[in-house]
């Protein structure tokens, strides 16, 4: 292989870079600036806020592709909210948790970057199309 061939590899592999980047960036700012949260290990300070608050009404919970099970509800305010109990081996995850034209998304980190590609489906991790009775029977997006 000589220079020249080497040297039009390393750029078009610097563009893809460039352009995942991008595209990353620019979901992440579509998004909205929502700070990512680990999964609760059921101790320290947010377990005992989590205790002192009033329960979430109209609880359902669905598992991500990813193995993650995922609880929703309404606060007393009637925002949604959305409780992440990580799959095996996965406690070191972060989900970000986004509502967007009424859907709310919760996505794991480890995922961000294969939606963001386009190589997994973002409908894979809208929980409001999941938890729809009729969601079990439909087709996956896979």
């Amino acid at each position: 292989m000589n220079f020249s061939a080497r040297t039009t590899e390393g750029t078009g592999l610097m563009r893809r870079i460039r352009l995942v980047a991008a595209i990353s960036t620019g979901l992440a700012l579509a998004a909205g600036a929502v700070a990512p949260v680990a999964a609760g290990t059921g101790t320290g300070p947010t377990a005992t806020a989590a205790a002192d608050a009033p329960a979430p009404k109209g609880l359902g919970t669905v598992r991500l592709i990813t193995g993650d099970r995922v609880t929703v509800g309404t606060d007393t305010e009637g925002r949604r909210t959305a409780s992440v109990a990580p799959g095996a081996g996965r406690r070191h995850i972060l989900f970000r948790t986004y509502e967007q034209d009424g859907r709310l998304t919760v996505l794991p980190s480890d995922a961000g970057d294969l939606v963001s590609a386009g190589r997994l489906d973002r409908k894979l991790f809208d929980v409001s199309a999941l938890r729809r009775p009729d969601a079990a029977r439909a087709s996956l997006p896979v």
